[in-house]
């Protein structure tokens, strides 16, 4: 395999990366990176060969500024070869309640009180401890003045339109019943749906609220992805998904108001991890984020999501929409689960109105790399993430609060179309070119999926690479590697 290094003018794009050989080494060499990053354990005093659990940086904050006795919900990751029933009885001994066990990860939800969290992590077999963070899907409500393009009559052309591949949309929710997603030709769109939310969040809710998704985000993500555009096909618009034949299973997350904790993501990732077989799942999108209190080798979210890799999964994630502050650019501002290096991290570009992609511009919103901590690169590839037109689920929380983001053009009592910004919104272009990608090849593995999409990247003018990682997705041009390589990729 022949590696080009990079060139030190960066500032041009990817300088001298023209070769498939550094994708894959980005794709697979990352991890040891990430692991470098992860300072060893401390003996515990006074008991000898028994290592502390590391605790989040966050985590140990949040204990210093609050009272012992304050209850805390913490994400607990248990040691290989734990003794897990000795461990289970030293926590309820230190008032510990176990309020949900994992799959994807080895561990558990805790709630604890926050005077005993030293006691807990001197306790045999404890690993990691990490707050039970809040997430919050990476968009940003933006007035629809102008209807971005997806491209994806490009792929469309090439006879791939992501049919008999399964998408996973962890996110706040799909109404299914907005027409762009609606049923066609006897068979469903979203096949399944599971709800991983807590019910008595959503009591304050107003009346009249979309019960399907309350909050707005995952209809429109969920729509980039796979709806048929039917609704502005009518009234002479191209509002079609990337991948408008993909059916989509509704992995529910986030609240009314739009948040969420990692706990929650994670449940869901582990309902992923035990039926994407049954469902044909193939891709996974998480447009959503939250912000990483420790390295992703120890991160419960990311190690969860990585888990899915694993298991053959292709996972897209959004990078966060902390690229800028007060004008200035931030890099290093990634948000977790992006910053784990098997997932496919994505930026947001600005498109300018146009077709043409000369005058693209990554968007000062969208975060830049390093992954911090880890300092390895990200993003990976960067989408359309400006004013992009999808399906607007009926009395969302988003359009509610924003009535400036509808998109007046088109209207329909099930539903209409609302315009979001942000890298959220970038994300589902991905998923959707990766679902086409293994719709051509289904045999490439994640990381193949991953390379591929990296090497037929075009990189834009004036980005750094840790502004636009390998440059702008390119649909067709991936559809058509992805078809020319051994439909045996994953067993040579």
């Amino acid at each position: 395999m022949q590696i080009y290094r990079l060139s030190k003018k960066s500032t041009g794009g990817l300088g001298g990366l023209r070769g498939l050989g550094l994708a894959l080494a980005l794709c697979l060499g990352a991890g040891g990176m990430a692991e470098a990053a992860v300072s060893r354990a401390r003996p515990a005093r006074g008991r000898p060969g028994v290592e502390r659990a590391r605790v989040a940086r966050d985590l140990s904050r949040r204990i210093a500024h609050s009272h012992p006795a304050t209850a805390l919900r913490v994400i607990l990751q248990v040691r290989p070869g734990a003794a897990r029933g000795q461990l289970l009885s030293a926590l309820r001994q230190q008032g510990a309640v176990v309020r949900r066990s994992f799959r994807s990860i080895d561990g558990y939800l805790v709630e604890l009180p926050g005077g005993t969290l030293g006691a807990v992590a001197g306790l045999p077999g404890v690993e990691v401890l990490s707050p039970d963070r809040p997430v919050l899907g990476a968009s940003v409500p933006e007035a629809s003045h102008v209807a971005a393009t997806t491209g994806a009559a490009l792929a469309a052309a090439e006879g791939v339109d992501g049919a008999g591949i399964g998408i996973a949309v962890v996110d706040s929710g799909i109404d299914s019943r907005v027409p762009d997603l609606g049923a066609g030709r006897g068979r469903r769109r979203v096949v399944h749906r599971v709800d991983f939310t807590d019910p008595a969040a959503d009591a304050d809710l107003p009346r009249g609220a979309n019960p399907l998704d309350p909050y707005g985000h995952g209809t429109h993500v969920a729509a980039l992805l796979a709806g048929n555009g039917r609704l502005g096909a009518e009234s002479g618009f191209n509002f079609a998904g990337l991948a408008p034949r993909a059916h989509l299973v509704d992995v529910r997350v986030l609240q009314g108001d739009g948040s969420g904790q990692v706990s929650s993501v994670i449940a869901g990732l582990d309902w992923v991890l035990g039926h994407h077989q049954e469902f044909g799942i193939r891709v996974v999108n998480l447009s959503i984020g939250a912000v990483p209190g420790e390295p992703a080798a120890t991160d419960p979210l990311c190690r969860a999501a990585a888990r899915l890799v694993d298991a053959g999964l292709v996972v897209v994630t959004s990078a966060g929409n902390f690229g800028d502050h007060d004008g200035f650019r931030v890099y290093g501002s990634i948000t977790a689960p992006a910053n784990e290096p098997r997932l496919l991290t994505v930026g947001a570009v600005r498109t300018q109105g146009t077709d043409d992609r000369t005058d693209d511009r990554v968007a000062e919103f969208s975060s830049r790399g390093p992954s911090l901590p880890g300092r390895f690169m990200k993003p990976e590839i960067v989408a359309p993430g400006h004013r992009l037109v999808s399906a607007e689920a009926p009395g969302n929380m988003l359009a509610t609060l924003h009535p400036e983001i509808h998109f007046a053009g088109v209207s329909d009592r099930r539903g209409g179309y609302m315009a979001l910004s942000g890298t959220s919104v970038s994300t589902p272009l991905v998923s959707g070119a990766a679902a086409l990608v293994l719709e051509a090849n289904p045999s490439l593995t994640p990381e193949m999926v991953k390379a591929v999409l990296m090497y037929t990247a075009q990189p834009l003018e004036g980005a750094s690479v840790l502004d636009q990682g390998a440059g702008l997705v390119n649909a067709e041009g991936a559809v058509r590697l992805a078809s020319s390589l051994d439909e045996r990729a994953d067993s040579l």
